[in-house]
């Protein structure tokens, strides 16, 4: 297992299901910017609220850390969320996987030569690694927590795990 930088999206979905400890169990640990902090422990965002079970995210295998300030994260800042941009540029900084769900957030990564891995691709690895027997459960879990994601994105995915 490694670590991982993490955005909120992620850690509100997982949350909102109660089931963190798949994110755990994928990459032991995770480290999230200040701005993902305030995110989805002090302030209610609106993939928060819209969750139904969404709780605060507080474990010891989640540290939280500052990000400096400097030109990347300024561009990042012009476009994209503070807590996108902070783990993005936190990311490329440590060299570590990134965590990611927001779609423009995703692309920006991509262009900076990052490989992002959303909630989808959380699911897929617990299940690859035996770790759950089926995505569906967790997938229809999401979508009844109210984190959203296309049809078309999810009939993909399902397809892809075997799972239509």
């Amino acid at each position: 297992m490694s670590t991982a930088i993490s955005d909120s999206s992620p850690l509100i979905a997982f949350s909102a299901i109660g089931r963190l400890d798949l994110i755990q169990r994928t990459f032991g640990s995770i480290i999230i910017p200040q701005a993902v902090d305030l995110e989805v422990n002090t302030s209610v965002t609106s993939i928060a609220t819209q969750a139904r079970r969404w709780k605060p995210v507080r474990a010891d295998w989640i540290a939280v850390v500052p990000v400096r300030e400097g030109p990347i994260l300024a561009t990042l800042r012009e476009s994209l969320g503070a807590g996108e941009a902070e783990a993005i540029t936190l990311a490329i900084e440590l060299s570590l996987p990134l965590l990611l769900d927001d779609l423009p957030a995703r692309k920006m990564a991509v262009r900076m030569n990052l490989t992002p891995i959303g909630s989808l691709g959380i699911l897929a690895e617990c299940k690859r690694s035996g770790a759950i027997r089926e995505v569906k459960p967790f997938v229809q879990a999401l979508q009844n927590a109210k984190i959203f994601y296309s049809d078309w994105l999810i009939q993909k995915f399902l397809n892809g795990m075997g799972e239509i």
